[in-house]
């Protein structure tokens, strides 16, 4: 896990923090928000998101959101 290359000091509980890397998913730059009360949205969020809408488009139905997070979160 390398050290964020952006500067957390200016985040604070009235922040929201968006890391798209989603691989670890809890990078410094999540860890340091965290500490500072900030709104986290983690990378695996956009990659999920991603995948539910790709699977809409292929099968013409609704994702399940619930069950594909399961299946991702698991490979973490």
């Amino acid at each position: 896990n390398e050290p964020s290359p952006i500067s957390t000091n200016a985040i604070n509980s009235q922040s929201i923090v968006y890391d798209i890397i989603y691989m670890p998913m809890n990078t410094d730059f999540i860890a340091q928000s965290k500490k500072n009360s900030a709104t986290v949205i983690y990378g695996y969020e956009m990659l999920l998101g991603q995948a539910c809408l790709a699977f809409e488009i292929w099968h013409k139905v609704k994702a399940p959101y619930d069950a594909m997070k399961k299946v991702l979160l698991g490979g973490f």
